[in-house]
């Protein structure tokens, strides 16, 4: 994935996801779209967001697992952040 300079940095994998439609809205169905962004430190980067948005959500957590913060717009489109909590890819990276 390319990087560029920006806040986001190394620590930033995303992907966006259709949840509904084949990317055409219609009138009165705006949303319903999803943007996933992989984190590196999810902890890190709710404390980040909680300065300009205090209301940010709680993390969710299969422990051992994945950490998901799911962060809704008013057209019902969400914005999930998460971290993967398997160490088995950065074992695979140290390895190369």
């Amino acid at each position: 994935m390319p990087r560029g300079p920006g806040r986001w940095g190394d620590d930033v994998a995303a992907g966006v996801g259709q949840t509904r439609g084949c990317g055409v809205e219609l009138p009165g169905s705006a949303g319903h779209r999803t943007a996933a962004i992989g984190v590196r430190d999810l902890a890190r980067e709710r404390q980040r967001l909680i300065a300009d948005w205090p209301d940010v959500p709680p993390t969710a957590e299969k422990p051992g697992v994945i950490a998901v913060i799911r962060l809704e717009d008013p057209d019902r489109n969400a914005v999930v952040l998460w971290q993967d909590l398997l160490d088995r890819r950065q074992s695979a990276i140290d390895s190369t």
